[in-house]
């Protein structure tokens, strides 16, 4: 491990967010070069070190480089320096202390290459907007800096002793573990061994697997094998949505019960878990960030004596007991974890990925990616960033009272963006134009904007405070700044003008996959699967997946005769046809709701055209019950929409791509049917366009068509889900019976064209008899 990773195991105090490292690794660098330049001859810089260790059954290789170091008689000066943006004399105590314990462990490891018996250890605190070096010295003799290196390593290997007693009782207890259930479903037996020889080899495997396969524990089951086998540390299991997530912890729970012993932690995302949202990570406004380091250590060995799982609810639970952060609570408790259950930005996303977990060439970590179809559109999600100059002008205002010149400060970079808005000979094609670079200009003004920020919120004594908000700007306009130090031939820069009062300012990455292929680097072992990952060569263009990965589709093991597809091509869903085609749209809806009795979805390409449509069906059919979806649901507004899903006839309006249109798990009758309408076409952007245009003749295909398709197989993918299911899928729209996209069906399909409501009564009143 790095000296700092050992210094941090003894970490105490407070979570302040005016003391975590925000200035760039640029910045960083350029401030130690500063000031090893000043200093004279016989200064050595950047030296490596390295120091090994035996304790017990342990061997410890702590590693780092020293920042600067110099010999004057007997006495070695050891520096280490650290950039900063506030007062020295307002750094809290505790800082301080972390500051002095890594040095001293530099100077610990310097001294036992060297024979001296003292050594000057020398903070240098570089201030960045003042260029401003503050030194501060201690002198250590050699035996007090062994001390200090020693009980570190002490804590180091009481919980490396812990973590080896619990590997003992987990591989007692997995490598035995059978299956949870008597019989594998069809085709899930295949799943598992194929999944199992592709981790033992730290390979990469992208699974097309059918839906209602049983995914879920057909590849967690082979991993926790896989781990005993391999000596991993852990599984991430990464997934897009809560639903999904909520499948894994439940197939850990069945597996548990079937014997198995697993450490699982589900961490959630800090806005959401964040007892205090809205106000800063810093102990004068939180009192869950007060004494955090103080307490967490002690919480963590508690709760790891009581139980095993840990989801959102329980960390909550023992965060409110502990009275420590449960967002940071979650991340550390997770350091325990056999399986980590998460989003995919806590391994994908440059500026928040798990980077303890995930440094280069570690290769402790094997991935699952579950509905990995979603990754593509994530993972450009994850590596652009866009600011809005409204969103300057609103800080402008939270702070003016507090701090008139930060406001002014916001004004200005809101004033040169909408500058940009007015030079019309840069808009000349429309309401946009791109560059091939970030914005020269606006990056140096974001520069000033930051350092502005820091030096007035930061300050520990400044007297002004922040507003939730306005640090959430201050950290987006950062990932700006560390985007635009990143940009390449990937990326390209939009500006947009809505009007004379809002432009956006976006650094888009049109193809993700190089940014992708870096994160999949740090993993030893992923596994990739979704039900629709078809066609295979767009997802080998934007996936990231190394060229070597090993690419599999799993047949469907269901007889196709359970499934009814019919294709209603005669209704009109194009956009300036829908309002006169409502009545068609009715009158189908009706056909297929009252086939068979039980739980129904349709599934629409907007909220607008889903309204527009519940309320006239509501009106003509007011006996019917229906469920529809609403923008930003819940959690829980989730599970109560599913709930009516109980068996009875029940019909769910919901909206293509949301949260219904995947991990959606309703067998038997509480989902006998799902009717899509439209073919699922992102709406049309600027965004998208820059995608189509990149990629010449497919440009349409990669930008449009094959993400739209996806989300039609996904919400088709809800009817069968286990091998006793049957039901139907109607798809509705003109463009199913082009060619184009009939190629893009599954086999499995065998579609029904009908061309009135009448005929659709009759193919499914033939489907459904004697069943």
């Amino acid at each position: 491990m790095s000296v700092g990773e050992l210094a941090d195991i003894c970490r105490t105090g407070d979570i302040n967010y005016r003391f975590s490292s925000r200035s760039s690794a640029r910045e960083g660098i350029a401030a130690h070069k500063k000031i090893q330049k000043t200093r004279p001859d016989g200064y050595f810089s950047e030296h490596s070190v390295a120091y090994q260790v035996k304790c017990g059954c342990f061997g410890i290789s702590i590693n780092g480089r020293v920042d600067g170091f110099s010999m004057s008689d007997d006495i070695m000066l050891v520096d280490e320096i650290k950039s900063i943006r506030v007062n020295p004399e307002v750094i809290p105590e505790y800082v301080l202390e972390q500051f002095w314990r890594q040095a001293c462990f530099y100077a610990f490891m310097l001294a036992s290459e060297m024979d001296v018996a003292e050594v000057l250890v020398r903070l240098c605190l570089f201030h960045l907007d003042e260029e401003q070096e503050y030194q501060l010295e201690q002198l250590f003799s050699v035996g007090e800096l062994t001390f200090k290196f020693a009980e570190a390593i002490l804590v180091l290997v009481d919980r490396l002793e812990s973590r080896r007693q619990w590997r003992q009782i987990r591989s007692k207890a997995n490598k035995t573990l059978s299956f949870p259930y008597p019989n594998y479903r069809p085709g899930q037996r295949d799943l598992a061994v194929t999944v199992y020889r592709q981790l033992v080899t730290s390979g990469q495997l992208v699974l097309q697997a059918p839906t209602g396969i049983g995914k879920t524990i057909g590849t967690l089951f082979p991993a926790l094998h896989a781990l005993e086998k391999t000596g991993k540390r852990r599984i991430f299991y990464l997934s897009a949505k809560t639903s999904t997530q909520q499948m894994a912890e439940k197939a850990a729970e069945q597996l548990s019960g079937a014997g198995a012993r697993i450490r699982l932690v589900t961490l959630t995302a800090k806005e959401k878990i964040c007892f205090n949202p809205g106000l800063p990570c810093d102990p004068d406004y939180c009192n869950y960030a007060k004494g955090y380091y103080d307490r967490v250590n002690l919480a963590v060995r508690e709760m790891l004596d009581l139980q095993d799982h840990f989801d959102r609810d329980s960390i909550e639970r023992f965060a409110k007991h502990y009275e420590i952060c449960p967002f940071e609570l979650g991340l550390d408790i997770s350091q325990e974890a056999d399986l980590i259950i998460c989003d995919y930005n806590y391994v994908f996303d440059p500026a928040v990925y798990l980077r303890r977990y995930l440094k280069s060439q570690s290769f402790e970590s094997i991935a699952l990616i579950d509905e990995v179809h979603n990754l593509v559109d994530r993972g450009r999600e994850m590596h652009s960033v866009e600011l809005v100059s409204s969103q300057f002008l609103r800080f402008a205002r939270l702070i003016r009272s507090r701090s008139p010149a930060l406001a002014n400060a916001g004004k200005i970079v809101s004033r040169a963006l909408l500058k940009l808005s007015r030079e019309d000979d840069l808009f000349v094609t429309g309401d946009f134009f791109l560059l091939n670079e970030p914005p020269v200009a606006l990056t140096s003004l974001l520069h000033k904007f930051c350092k502005q920020v820091e030096a007035t919120l930061l300050h520990h004594n400044s007297g002004t405070e922040a507003p939730g908000d306005s640090l959430s700007l201050y950290f987006e306009v950062l990932r700006f700044l560390r985007i635009a130090e990143d940009y390449d031939a990937d990326y390209v820069t939009l500006l947009q003008r809505a009007d004379d009062s809002e432009v956006r300012v976006k650094l888009y990455c049109v193809d993700p996959s190089n940014r992708l292929a870096i994160a999949f680097d740090r993993l030893s072992g992923v596994v990739c699967f979704s039900a629709t990952l078809q066609p295979t060569r767009y997802f080998k263009a934007l996936l990231g997946i190394d060229n070597s990965a090993h690419w599999q589709e799993l047949p469907n093991p269901y007889p196709r005769e359970k499934l009814h597809v019919a294709m209603a091509t005669y209704v009109d869903t194009s956009f300036s046809g829908r309002e006169s085609s409502i009545e068609a749209l009715i009158e189908l809806i009706d056909a297929v709701i009252s086939s068979r009795p039980g739980g129904y979805l349709v599934f629409f390409p907007s909220y607008s055209y889903l309204d527009a449509t519940y309320e006239t069906f509501a009106a003509k059919h007011p006996d019917t019950h229906v469920v529809t979806q609403k923008p930003k649901m819940t959690d829980k507004e989730r599970q109560e929409f599913l709930d009516h899903f109980d068996g009875d006839v029940v019909c769910g309006f919901a909206v293509m791509g949301g949260i219904f249109g995947e991990g959606v798990d309703l067998k038997g009758r509480r989902l006998i049917g799902t009717i899509i309408i439209g073919v699922g076409l992102p709406g049309l952007s600027v965004d998208r366009d820059l995608i189509r245009d990149r990629y010449a003749e497919d440009g349409f295909k990669f930008a449009y068509q094959y993400p739209g398709f996806t989300r039609v197989l996904q919400a088709a993918g809800r009817v069968i889900r286990s091998e006793k299911d049957e039901g139907v899928v109607c798809l509705v729209d003109s463009r199913y019976a082009e060619i184009g996209y009939q190629k893009l069906f599954p086999s499995q399909w065998q579609p029904h064209k009908v061309l009135s409501a009448t005929s659709l009564r009759h193919s499914l009143a033939d489907f459904w008899v004697g069943r």
